[in-house]
């Protein structure tokens, strides 16, 4: 697709559900679990959609008025999936709302009540965050396999162990293809 960023902004989805599903298949889902699990990956980050372009594919760091927009993104993502007026499986809703939440809810967005992530959402998000950290974004350097492994196990406790060690084990340090 290229090198620019907006390329790379439509590839995330796209590497995140790819790498949900090759686990979701090592774990022997079948082919309706995995379809969902491929929707709300492809789907968890839709609510940047909502969030300001220049906020979304700014250079550096940014303000913490544009952490507030940021941050919004999960929430967003939530709600145009439940305008879809029960066209959309609650498991991709759950995973656009909690993608940034670790296994207790702990994360943004702040939730009114709590809440404890499904375990489609924690394994979005194990995706997402290995995806995030070996990508190449505006503000740093894509790490390696290992070194994304390193920091996701260093910070455990924001991550299902079960679906992180499962991640490891099925994409390896050096994925195929």
């Amino acid at each position: 697709l290229g090198d620019h960023l907006g390329d790379r902004a439509v590839l995330h989805p796209v590497n995140v559900m790819v790498g949900s599903l090759l686990l979701g298949k090592a774990l022997g889902l079948n082919e309706n679990e995995l379809l969902w699990l491929g929707a709300a990956a492809l789907l968890h980050d839709i609510g940047k959609s909502k969030v300001p372009q220049e906020v979304l594919f700014k250079q550096g760091r940014l303000t913490d008025d544009e952490w507030h927009w940021m941050r919004q993104h999960p929430r967003l993502g939530a709600q145009i999936l439940l305008e879809q007026h029960n066209q959309v499986d609650p498991r991709v809703i759950g995973a656009a709302f909690c993608h940034h939440m670790g296994p207790c809810g702990e994360g943004y967005p702040t939730a009114v009540m709590p809440v404890t992530p499904s375990g489609t959402s924690r394994l979005v998000r194990v995706c997402d965050v290995f995806e995030a950290l070996t990508a190449i974004r505006p503000y740093k350097r894509a790490l390696t396999p290992i070194e994304a492994y390193a920091v996701m196990f260093r910070n455990a406790k924001d991550f299902d162990m079960a679906w992180l060690r499962a991640f490891a084990r099925t994409i390896g340090i050096f994925p195929n293809g």
